[in-house]
Formats: C-alpha cells, sequence, structure tokens
C-alpha cells in the first residue's frame, strides 16, 4: 500500500537518522514504519518517534512524546531543531597513523570516505559509493561501516600495525568489538571483519557538525562521492 506523502516523510527521516546517528543516536525508521502523512522513526531500545508532514504549509512536525528519558528527548529536539554541540579541537594526536571515518546517505545512495593522517600530516584520502545489495538497506549506517573497514583495510595492505580511528556513529566500536548485538547481517559481517584483525585500533567517539577539522572534511567528502 502506498501512503500519502510518503516521499516526503521518508527524505525528511532519512535526514534526521543521519544527525541522530552522528550524535550518538541509533535510529531507523521502523519497520512497516509509514501511514498517510507519517513517518515512525524507531530509536533504538528507547521508544518511537513519529515525523508528520503537512502539505498545505509544506512542513513538518516531530512528535517525542513517547521518550520518557528527558534528558535524551531533550537532545532528539535539539538535534532536530538544528543545534549542537561545540566541541574542542584537541582531540586529535597528530601523532602516528589516525584515521577520521564517515559515510553519508542520499536520493537512495549511500557513499563512504575516509582520510589518513601520519604525525598529522595528510597522506590518503579515498570514497565511494556502495552498492546497494551490499548496503542491505542500511542507508547511511553502511557507508559509516564500509568506510571503517576500508579504513582498516588500508592499514593492513600498507604495514600499519596500530591506528586511532575517529568516528562519529555510535555503534562503530560497539559492534567492531562485540559490545552491542549485531542483529543484521550487516553488522554481523562487520563483527567478523574486525575479529582476530592483526591491527591494533585505538577507536575514538567525536561528535560530528562541531567544527572538528578531520571530521568536518571526511564529511564533505563523503559526500561529493555523490
Amino acid at each position: 500500500m502506498e501512503y500519502k506523502f510518503k516521499n516526503e516523510t521518508e527524505k525528511k527521516s532519512n535526514e534526521l537518522i543521519s544527525k541522530l546517528i552522528k550524535s550518538g543516536i541509533n535510529a531507523y525508521i521502523k519497520e512497516n514504519g509509514f501511514r498517510d502523512y507519517l513517518a515512525m522513526i524507531e530509536i533504538e531500545g528507547i521508544g518511537t518517534i513519529n515525523l508528520y508532514y503537512k502539505p498545505t504549509k509544506d512542513s513538518y512536525l516531530l512528535n517525542t512524546n513517547s521518550i520518557k528519558d528527558e534528558i535524551l528527548k531533550e537532545k532528539i529536539e535539539k538535534i532536530w531543531n538544528g543545534n549542537t554541540i561545540t566541541q574542542k579541537n584537541t582531540t586529535y594526536k597528530n601523532k602516528g597513523y589516525e584515521i577520521d571515518i564517515d559515510g553519508s546517505y542520499n536520493d537512495g545512495k549511500t557513499s563512504y570516505a575516509y582520510v589518513v593522517r601520519k604525525d598529522g600530516e595528510k597522506i590518503y584520502e579515498e570514497n565511494g559509493i556502495i552498492p546497494d545489495r551490499e548496503a542491505g538497506g542500511s542507508y547511511q549506517v553502511a557507508g559509516e561501516l564500509t568506510a571503517a573497514m576500508k579504513a582498516a583495510e588500508y592499514c593492513l595492505g600498507n604495514k600499519v600495525k596500530e591506528v586511532t580511528i575517529y568516528y562519529d556513529m555510535a555503534g562503530i566500536e560497539k559492534w567492531a568489538t562485540g559490545k552491542w548485538k549485531t542483529n543484521k547481517e550487516i553488522t554481523r559481517n562487520f563483527k567478523e571483519f574486525f575479529s582476530g584483525l592483526d591491527l591494533k585500533i585505538n577507536w575514538v567517539k567525536v561528535a560530528s557538525h562541531t567544527g572538528l577539522y578531520w571530521n568536518e572534511y571526511v564529511d564533505k567528502l563523503a559526500k561529493s562521492a555523490f
């Protein structure tokens, strides 16, 4: 069944989901989560938020009433309203190998990107589009996971023994290290890839869109793949 204004609510939902994921909140459109003028977004392990479209005003409304955690609820609403949290640029060590990774989703396509630095100097970067069969309907998540695997492959191919990987999507490290359950094929493959890898990885979670130079750089690199 085709619901009224599904294209509008799906596009807006994916835009919001991208921002939520980058802020450490795992979210996705619920299975069978569309109704007329409405998309239902699942906040993993927490509850559902509803995104409504008003065609008469070409505007959207987000309902977060089902979220009982007031702190999380406030954070979601701030993200919806375009607010961000500042982060100091003291994150990078500029020593040894450091890699920033990112993924993006736009108009049915998923991309990945990573940028490699050695002692603070950029030495390599890469981006690309992920085939639909590999993305598996996971949208931006697939891009983030692919970027992490590509970054690790770069290290293995260039005899790098230790690397610091900076990521902004909650779940990257937890899936790679087995701290989170892998309920989907894409996350199971991701965990398997990193199991027993001959590479020491220091995972560093950063906040997105806070002016952190290489995080912003790799974000643009991922988008430029489209």
